[in-house]
This record gives C-alpha cells, sequence and structure tokens, in this order.
C-alpha cells in the first residue's frame, strides 16, 4: 500500500509538490468556511445581514 503511494505521489517532485499544494488550499477553504460558520453563529443576530433583514421587514 504504502509502495504504491509513494510510486504515485512522491516519487515526482513535481506531483509531490502539487499534492501539497493542493492539500494547503482544500485546507485553507475548509478552514475559513468552517471559521465563517462558527462566527455567524456566535454573532447570530448582530451581522449585518440581519439587521438588513429586520429594517426591510420594518
Amino acid at each position: 500500500m504504502y509502495t504504491a503511494f509513494y510510486k504515485t505521489f512522491m516519487s515526482n517532485s513535481a506531483v509531490y509538490v502539487s499534492v501539497i499544494v493542493a492539500g494547503a488550499l482544500v485546507g485553507e477553504k475548509a478552514l475559513n468556511y468552517g471559521f465563517d460558520r462558527a462566527w455567524e453563529r456566535a454573532n447570530k443576530g448582530k451581522l449585518w445581514t440581519d439587521v438588513r433583514r429586520r429594517l426591510e421587514l420594518e
């Protein structure tokens, strides 16, 4: 199993660096999404989107 993984991803430096960069980009997007959701949940009712909805209903 490790041999196939090594031959596929780590035997060529360009492929290895590409996998690392792609993983970093995907990880950054996932963390950003998670922290944004946590921030919105913690500040529900205080954000501009919530205030705007209340103002439009008035």
